[in-house]
């Protein structure tokens, strides 16, 4: 995944802990803590989290007990080709929308196949 990252920057790369906060303790010793913990009721969107730490500094010195506002997040280009490998498009989708997401895939990402999810199949028994 890091390698569609179009950066020279550090990146730090982990997969989200879905958890009760009631019950679970986030240690706060670890900076990263608050971006890669998340309330158990979002456990269904499975991320991972890409973060980078930039440490404000004036002549080369850094800030630590000021007040500096900081970016909300920060616009990382990505090589969607090795970011992808393919593409599935859900369950009760007309066969025009299948083709039409696989023409755009087709000119945006060429080597990303598309496929019709499973879901819509009748299980064997």
């Amino acid at each position: 995944m890091t390698e569609s990252l179009e950066t020279d920057e550090k990146i730090y790369v982990g997969v989200v802990s879905y958890v009760d906060p009631s019950s679970t303790w986030i240690p706060e010793q670890n900076l990263f803590g608050p971006f890669t913990y998340k309330h158990l009721s979002f456990d269904y969107e499975r991320e991972l989290r890409a973060v980078i730490q930039r440490i404000p500094r004036v002549g080369g010195a850094l800030i630590v007990h000021e007040s500096v506002p900081s970016e909300v997040g920060i616009a990382i280009p990505i090589n969607v080709t090795t970011l992808l490998e393919s593409i599935s498009v859900g369950p009760q989708q007309p066969s025009w929308f299948h083709e039409a997401v696989a023409l755009t895939v087709e000119a945006l990402a060429p080597s990303t196949t598309v496929l019709q999810s499973n879901l819509d199949t009748d299980p064997v028994h």
